[in-house]
């Protein structure tokens, strides 16, 4: 998997299977509390890979950034998206630019504090698209090149309602978490 893929992909996570993603035609609904967006925001380091950065500008949708380089220079590349929370659960839904114009669809993950840090599951593509095939979801999958995206194209509402029940916890990948560190500065 690229590089660029890989920062496509929230700019944070390697997916499960191949450069396989499940999206959503449409971003979650934002629900996030003040408790909630004070846990999140801030700079964090991924799998001590890489650093991006988490803010709630005052409408209240999440902003994902890092910086990339490319071309001789460093580029600041910004994310949008909503977080929300069922059953206790968090997901989150994002999008960030493609080559000429923002990408259509919003990445999907789920999201769990822990301690001061967050784990974050990507998608499990199978369980996804045997939804689909039930027609539990609505939605249809794509294969450009390497890549394979099932998109979901129900409303937010009935994507929250299916994938914060508990029965259908296997719709994320629990075998891979991606661990969060928050970065805070010390003081010397």
């Amino acid at each position: 998997m690229k590089l660029k893929q890989i920062l496509l992909s929230l700019s944070i996570l390697l997916l499960v299977s191949g450069c396989s993603s499940v999206r959503t035609k449409y971003p979650l609904i934002n629900n996030p509390d003040e408790s909630e967006q004070d846990k999140l925001e801030g700079a964090w380091l991924l799998d001590n890979e890489m650093i991006f950065y988490i803010g709630f500008p005052s409408t209240g949708l999440v902003q994902i950034a890092y910086v990339e380089c490319g071309s001789n220079k460093f580029n600041i590349v910004r994310g949008a998206g909503t977080v929300t929370k069922s059953n206790k659960r968090g997901f989150i839904s994002f999008r960030f630019p493609g080559v000429e114009y923002w990408n259509e669809d919003y990445m999907l993950f789920e999201y769990a504090s822990w301690r001061d840090d967050l784990i974050l599951w990507g998608p499990n593509d199978e369980a996804f698209e045997d939804l689909i095939k039930k027609a539990t979801l609505k939605g249809y999958k794509k294969t450009t090149g390497d890549s394979t995206f099932l998109t979901i194209t129900n409303t937010s509402e009935e994507v929250l309602e299916v994938i914060g029940k508990p029965e259908y916890k296997d719709l994320f990948d629990y075998r891979q978490p991606h661990l969060l560190r928050k970065i805070t500065p010390t003081n010397n």
